[in-house]
């Protein structure tokens, strides 16, 4: 079985630390992107069809509405881990923030873990831990700044793994062009969108920019576009008073009807409906 965890961001960005359960459970999607960080003793986690054992020191990327859940092994030695979630609106007014998202848009054929003996890992791991630590003290103002900072560490060293792993030059799939059209539509997700510019900049035929595109990522570019766009709106819907006609528009819709439609189809409710479930 598989549910739906409907995650409520207080900011763009949610560190914590937890301890999973012992026995087997669900998995869960949600909408956001998720950096999981294993601190001590092992646990079995679950990525779709896919198995790992997760031991102290690993990391773990999980991308949007991918099912997954995580369970300790022994009862006597509860997994604890830092998760960090974190909306795709992150990165909006970062010059080229857009491109530190692309590793979880792109490592469909990539392991979900970075073992802890990779320095990619540990500078991870380190950078996990600042950000946690920071947040529990609270001792100063500038705290939540200082723990942004950690959290684009940590951003960076995911991004510099996955463009190393990733063979350019052999990969039937991945080409330099695709990972270039993906980060167009990250940056650009507000815009209004010409699927053929996107195309141009992959540098493929249309039909195999489709096909390669879909491989990747499991969605189709108009699919992909707007899940983004409804990331943003929900995020909007559920911590600001923004008028919600200004929300769709600000998201990238064209109307007003189109993000309810979508937004319907997506939630099985109204965006008003979503805004005062939530309480705003």
């Amino acid at each position: 079985m598989v549910y739906y965890e409907d995650i409520q961001l207080e900011d763009t960005v949610f560190i914590k630390r937890t301890t999973s359960r012992f026995e087997p459970h669900d998995m869960h999607i949600h909408d956001m992107l998720e950096i999981c960080v294993i601190l001590e003793n092992e646990s079995r986690y679950m990525f779709n069809d896919k198995s790992y054992l997760a031991k102290p020191g690993d990391v773990f990327m999980c991308r949007p509405f991918e099912a997954h859940w995580i369970y300790s092994l022994d009862a006597n030695l509860p997994c604890t881990y830092i998760l960090i979630y974190f909306s795709p609106s992150v990165i909006r007014g970062i010059p080229g923030g857009h491109s530190l998202l692309a590793p979880f848009y792109i490592t469909q054929s990539l392991p979900a873990q970075l073992k802890a003996n990779s320095p990619y890992a540990k500078a991870i791991y380190e950078s996990s831990l600042q950000a946690l630590l920071v947040m529990e003290q609270q001792q100063q103002n500038v705290w939540k700044t200082k723990q942004f900072l950690h959290f684009m560490n940590i951003l960076v060293y995911l991004y510099e793994y996955v463009m190393e792993q990733l063979d350019l030059s052999s990969s039937p799939i991945i080409e330099d062009g695709l990972i270039q059209s993906i980060g167009y539509l990250v940056s650009h997700m507000a815009s209004s969108m010409d699927m053929n510019e996107v195309i141009a900049i992959s540098g493929l035929g249309k039909t195999l920019f489709y096909r390669r595109f879909k491989q990747l990522t499991q969605l189709t570019p108009n699919q992909f576009l707007n899940k983004l766009r409804l990331q943003i709106a929900v995020h909007a819907l559920m911590q600001t008073h923004t008028p919600i006609i200004q929300i769709a528009m600000e998201a990238g819709y064209d109307s007003l009807s189109t993000f309810n439609k979508q937004f319907l189809a997506h939630y099985k409710m109204s965006p008003r409906s979503y805004r005062v479930l939530k309480g705003f």
